[in-house]
């Protein structure tokens, strides 16, 4: 089964419990979107899937675990345990750090930005001296990225 098919098996499932109608979700999307998303003909997108989330008073996490739970036959449970896992894994990989430093005021940081972060760190290693093979362990950069960033000549430098 696919995620979709489990996604529009709990709209359906929690739209019962709720006692909801589709005419009663209207303000978060029109009936034939909100009928495709139910019928597994159309998948929402992030924003849709938080107001549908809102609308039925379910978080969007739930939703998706009990989404995960019907495709894989598995208890939401079992899902959650998977997760944790996957999230101390993350974590322990040194994920968190990297999600924090990849973030700018709340918005992702751009990939020009963080270009510039390492070509700026790279061109202190060089001036304090270090090798590249010296800098890609310092840096934890990949040998090609610290080759690169190493030929490009720093205008302070030149002068």
């Amino acid at each position: 089964m696919s995620l979709s098919n489990g996604f529009a098996a709990v709209l359906k499932a929690v739209r019962a419990v709720r006692g909801l109608s589709q005419q009663d979700l209207g303000d978060v999307s029109d009936r034939k979107h909100f009928w495709q998303i139910e019928n597994a003909k159309s998948s929402p997108t992030l924003n849709k899937l938080e107001k549908l989330s809102k609308a039925l008073q379910f978080d969007p996490v739930t939703l998706l675990t009990l989404s995960l739970a019907v495709r894989d036959e598995v208890s939401p449970s079992e899902v959650l345990q998977r997760v944790q896992k996957e999230l101390a894994d993350f974590e322990r990989m040194g994920g968190l750090k990297e999600l924090v430093d990849s973030m700018q005021s709340g918005v992702p940081k751009s990939r020009a930005s963080e270009q510039l972060r390492k070509l700026a760190a790279v061109r202190l290693c060089k001036r304090e001296g270090l090798t590249q093979k010296a800098t890609t362990e310092k840096l934890g950069l990949p040998k090609s990225t610290v080759h690169d960033l190493w030929k490009m000549t720093d205008p302070d430098e030149e002068s």
